[in-house]
């Protein structure tokens, strides 16, 4: 099925005269917004939720919003590919349908993107601020990675109810606001933080970077390589069951409300409580 251009001057994504095929984005079908034939916000109709796209393609030369996060646009897609300058605010119909896949790498540093709502099966993100809001089923895989800026990917995951199967960081900063559970974490870069009571048996492989928990936590297995893990932050209990501290990598942690017998090849200060 051949590409859909939107070349709207009213906003109206459910108008089929804001469409390159006359018809508005159909099941199956690939909706592009490239900013060529139009620049034009899209501000209303939103309610797609019958219509179960094969690619939404936003590119570096759309530079206006799509959608607001109180009244975004509701559709699902197979992948969702977001270069573009402005916010992307999205939520499938939760149903049952999905969003597949989603990568967002914003041409704007500053843009705020929304993903509400249903499953997700990959997200993965190099520039942008995305906030994950009502995701209900289990994400496979959350992915984050620097572009131009050590700190180009910013992921908040608000929902209680969203679990998470793997979480891979490159760069970027990641807060788990409302983890419901998270499988596994491989960090080789960047800035996380917990701020979750309900991960109960995360694992954590720390290659660098900065790893702050802030709430009561049990983390099932953790090798710090290298970089920071910090249980300071609070006054909540945190467990780890299985301990490897590397010599290049640094522990800090409050005696009284931690729990965790390291294996410590440090040889130096790298343990301080």
């Amino acid at each position: 099925m051949a590409a859909n251009y939107w070349i709207g001057t009213d906003g109206v994504w459910s108008t089929n005269g804001n469409w390159s095929s006359g018809t508005a984005p159909a099941a199956s079908g690939t909706a592009v917004l490239d900013g060529t034939y139009s620049d034009f916000p899209i501000t209303s109709g939103f309610a797609q939720g019958a219509v179960d796209l094969a690619l939404l393609f936003i590119n570096e030369n759309y530079t206006a919003d799509v959608a607001s996060a109180g009244d975004p646009l509701v559709i699902n897609a197979d992948l969702v590919v977001h270069l573009g300058g402005g916010g992307l605010n999205i939520s499938n119909d939760g149903t049952g349908k999905t969003i597949d896949k989603m990568i967002i790498n914003t041409a704007g540093n500053d843009a705020s993107n929304t993903v509400k709502g249903g499953n997700i099966t990959m997200l993965a993100v190099t520039r942008g601020n995305v906030e994950l809001i009502d995701v209900d089923a289990t994400m496979a895989d959350l992915i984050l990675s620097q572009d131009q800026d050590i700190f180009g990917a910013n992921v908040k995951v608000l929902s209680t109810s969203t679990a998470i199967t793997n979480i891979k960081m490159d760069g970027g900063r990641l807060t788990l606001a409302g983890a419901a559970d998270v499988g596994k974490i491989i960090m080789s870069q960047g800035v996380l933080t917990n701020e979750s009571s309900s991960l109960s048996s995360t694992e954590l492989h720390q290659f660098n970077g900065s790893t702050n928990w802030n709430t009561a936590v049990t983390l099932s297995f953790a090798a710090i390589m290298a970089g920071r893990l910090d249980f300071t932050k609070t006054s909540h209990e945190k467990t780890i069951t299985k301990f490897l501290l590397m010599p290049d990598a640094t522990f800090e942690f409050i005696p009284s409300l931690t729990t965790a017998t390291p294996l410590d090849l440090t040889g130096e200060s790298g343990v301080s409580g």
